[in-house]
């Protein structure tokens, strides 16, 4: 039962996909990145690499940033934010 009464953020009306450019060129990335390294690495090296890719291709991102996470006062905690691309598509959903 889908009770999601939303837009289709997949296929909109017109069957334009949304941030196709933007979509496209993140893939790209990662399948170079696939394909220079293959498989059985840690996702560290993966992401280290796509790193070094989206800056070839002049893609702006922002890699791990690091936030306390603090309770009434006190650090309980550390937030790490994984990547993301400055062009409003997160790579790293899973």
């Amino acid at each position: 039962m889908n009770t999601d009464k939303g837009p289709d953020l997949i296929r909109p009306a017109g069957d334009k996909l949304l941030l196709r450019e933007e979509t496209h060129q993140i893939l790209a990335c990662s399948f170079e990145v696939l394909n220079e390294l293959g498989h059985g690495l840690h996702e560290k090296c993966y992401e280290n690499a796509l790193v070094v890719e989206f800056a070839l291709r002049k893609i702006g991102f922002a890699q791990q940033r690091q936030f306390e996470v603090l309770y009434k006062g006190h650090k309980v905690g550390l937030f790490i934010r994984l990547p993301s691309v400055s062009i409003r598509v997160d790579p790293w959903l899973k």
